[in-house]
């Protein structure tokens, strides 16, 4: 028995060894991989995922650039060149159309947010699950975004750029074409380490919108860079703004004999030399990459979050959005306020409850929701004045005049409609309507300013 197993054994055990000695590479494949296939396997993968979710979303992506074709109509049709003239009365209506461009790319790369967040619990239980590492899932979601980032943002440059009349030169064209395109990269990196951080609907679409808000009040817009407080100013001055205010600065440069151009930007606090448009170009590529890497840590480590969170009562937080802004303590104008809050707040909830029960999925809510408050900020009356209201005995006439006319007449309708329109008309009217006070440098009050500039008339709060 024992010459037999030895007859058969023995060659079998040295072939088998043979074997193992020739091949000793096959032994690599026997070794505990965490992730069982390379890191490059695992990318290839990804990004053929990646390209399926893109053409099964394929709606999505066609009904943004449907949505930037409708902004760029407005835009069109709102700021036309044969209305507008090249003097300093018009370069605040200007940067406004510079100002609402960096708006629309910005809102443009919110959607990403909506449709990070629904892919996140299937990425959660596979990274848990050691099918991949996060950053072969977080590169391609970047990378493969960038072609219809070029093509997003041609839609709207290449229709609007000469329309509105900006400066002629092709090689200006293609540089605020490239601006923005940068602007839009970074916004969708931004807008994708939100959701990666909130890992939950609520919580991103909360975060979300408060960083727009972030960005475009220190933006140098709608608070001009001199106004701000000194911290801040330093804070930019070391070109570390926040984005839209080094797009802001990249994007206005003007030409080198232009002084009606230098005047208004300087009005603005706004750089005026060319480099600085190097200087933010640069910037936004280094805020794409940071977010996207900040992105990758937070999917790398985070775990997803639960169902409840706290939330902090809306008396309460206007209590704090009236006394920390400053405003006049009395007891009409505080109770104005509250009153356009409260409404404003519950028409923006309404809409918001309209859009996602009108469309199939909240993605496509999450799309159509930006292009609609872009509207509303166009015609609120800030960027462009809206119609003057004049006031006559027994009578309230609304005139279909504009102050200077800066609005085409067939879009003067809409600023009656706009909800945002009548918003504004209150909270200024109420708090700044009958201040008397005369403006620094100025034989002429505040309230008349508001007037005569924005006709806004406290006397008609009453209609709001």
């Amino acid at each position: 028995m024992h010459s037999v197993h030895s007859t058969w054994g023995s060659p079998l055990r040295m072939n088998f060894q043979n074997h193992l000695i020739g091949a000793g590479a096959t032994l690599l494949l026997l070794l505990p991989l965490k992730f069982g296939v390379s890191w490059m396997a695992l990318l290839k993968a990804n990004i053929d995922r990646e390209l399926l979710l893109m053409k099964r979303d394929s709606f999505v992506y066609i009904f943004k650039a449907v949505n930037l074709t409708l902004t760029a109509f407005l835009v069109m049709t709102t700021f036309i060149r044969t209305k507008m003239h090249r003097d300093t009365t018009y370069g605040t209506i200007y940067m406004g159309a510079l100002y609402f461009a960096l708006d629309t790319i910005m809102f443009n790369g919110f959607a990403e947010l909506g449709m990070t967040v629904i892919k996140l619990p299937v990425f959660f239980k596979q990274r848990d699950l050691l099918f991949f590492p996060a950053w072969t899932y977080t590169i391609p979601s970047w990378i493969l975004q960038i072609p219809v980032t070029f093509f997003e943002v041609g839609v709207y440059v290449f229709t609007t750029y000469y329309v509105v009349g900006f400066d002629p030169s092709v090689s200006r064209f293609f540089k605020q074409y490239l601006l923005l395109v940068a602007l839009n990269q970074m916004s969708s990196s931004l807008f994708r380490f939100i959701a990666g951080l909130g890992r939950d609907m609520v919580v991103a679409q909360t975060i979300g919108p408060l960083s727009l808000l972030a960005f475009a009040t220190l933006g140098g817009f709608i608070l001009a860079r001199r106004k701000l407080i000194k911290l801040l100013i330093v804070f930019l001055r070391e070109r570390k703004g926040p984005p839209v205010s080094i797009t802001r600065n990249g994007i206005s440069f003007p030409g080198q004999n232009d002084t009606t151009v230098i005047s208004v930007l300087k009005s603005r606090g706004i750089f005026t030399e060319a480099k600085w448009y190097w200087i933010g170009f640069g910037a936004l590529i280094g805020y794409t990459l940071l977010f996207n890497l900040l992105y990758t840590v937070a999917l790398s480590f985070l775990k997803p979050l639960g169902d409840s969170y706290p939330s902090v009562p809306e008396d309460a937080l206007e209590e704090k959005l009236y006394s920390m802004i400053g405003f006049e303590w009395s007891v009409a104008k505080f109770f104005w306020y509250l009153f356009f809050m409260y409404f404003t707040l519950l028409y923006f909830t309404f809409f918001g409850m309209m859009a996602v029960g009108l469309t199939p999925k909240e993605s496509i809510a999450s799309i159509i929701s930006p292009i609609i408050y872009n509207m509303w900020n166009l015609f609120s009356g800030y960027l462009i004045p809206r119609p003057v209201a004049y006031f006559l005995p027994h009578i309230v006439l609304f005139s279909l005049l504009i102050s200077f006319r800066k609005i085409p007449v067939w879009w003067r309708w809409y600023c009656w409609i706009c909800p945002v329109a009548w918003t504004l008309y209150g909270l200024v009217a109420s708090q700044f309507g009958n201040i008397q006070t005369k403006l620094d440098g100025k034989d002429q009050t505040v309230a008349q300013f508001i007037e005569e500039y924005y006709g806004f008339n406290h006397d008609l709060l009453w209609l709001n």
